[in-house]
């Protein structure tokens, strides 16, 4: 993706080295923005493009005024880091002097089993909704990419090593996962039409629920790696999870994540299409081919 010569502005930007977020980077870039990028650790630069147009700030993000003068100035705030930030992002942009703020969060928020995490996001978002920005949020649904994903690439690289794949319930449960670069386009969307999307918190996903089996299924077919799933019983998982719980500080299965396996994750994104104005996700055996493919 090459970037223009044209100049739009400047835009600040949190999370900035993360899977999304390193995207992003890389279309507002092509956009013709200048992308300032609030880095915790210098290190991780290396995540981010190299391109004139884009400057790195050291900076922790829980110290808001201690880099609200590299905000001032900015056309927008694109909030990428985790949305239970947003209070120290909000203090930010009150004291530089930004209205505008375009703000990551998950629809995590609304699990049946809101443990510490979804708390967070519900958190978060509550203070967006009470500050006197210009906000959007942008809920996603699980994201699948590129090979830092944290989601599909475990199931991938689990896939080119063995041909059985274990299920919760026999993976039942409804899912809806969104291509990275679709939500990606949903994020500068928003940035364009903030008379559609100002104040409002949309939700995004892909564009049709699918149980979980065959997501994965669908997967090892695009690998061309026959998978056999093999249905792993609901009751011996909870007390796999609660001895393991006992036993281990930082446990590999807990009755949370068994509870939120067997959770159906679907969304209506019926208004976010609206707001974004023909913004439409692609199919996820589309998506997959593109991130298979390495062009995600």
């Amino acid at each position: 993706m090459e970037t223009t010569h044209q100049t739009n502005g400047l835009l600040f930007l949190t999370g900035a080295t993360g899977h999304t977020g390193s995207r992003l980077a890389r279309r507002l870039l092509a956009d013709g923005w200048r992308v300032r990028c609030l880095l915790h650790t210098a290190s991780h630069a290396s995540y981010l493009p190299k391109d004139p147009a884009l400057e790195v700030v050291e900076g922790d993000i829980q110290q808001p005024l201690t880099w609200s003068d590299k905000l001032a100035g900015a056309h927008a705030m694109f909030n990428l880091a985790h949305v239970g930030y947003a209070p120290f992002v909000i203090q930010a942009c009150g004291a530089a002097g930004v209205k505008r703020m375009i703000s990551m969060s998950s629809t995590r928020r609304f699990t049946k089993f809101p443990e510490r995490t979804a708390r967070l996001v519900m958190a978060g978002e509550a203070a967006i909704e009470q500050s006197d920005l210009d906000y959007t949020v942008i809920r996603s649904a699980m994201i699948f990419g590129g090979d830092r994903d944290n989601n599909l690439e475990k199931i991938v690289r689990w896939l080119r090593r063995i041909r059985v794949m274990p299920l919760i319930g026999g993976g039942q449960n409804l899912v809806q996962p969104i291509f990275v670069w679709d939500l990606v386009e949903a994020l500068v969307t928003a940035l364009a039409k903030p008379e559609t999307t100002a104040r409002r918190m949309l939700t995004v996903a892909g564009p049709a629920p699918m149980t979980w089996r065959s997501m994965i299924e669908t997967i090892a077919n695009v690998m061309c790696r026959p998978v056999v799933c093999v249905t792993v019983p609901v009751f011996p998982s909870m007390i796999a999870g609660w001895m393991l719980e006992k036993v281990m500080k930082k446990p590999f299965v807990t009755r949370d994540q068994v509870r939120r396996q067997l959770e159906n994750k679907t969304f209506d994104i019926t208004e976010a299409r609206t707001a974004l104005g023909g913004w439409s996700p692609r199919p996820f055996a589309e998506a997959i081919r593109f991130k298979l493919s390495g062009k995600a």
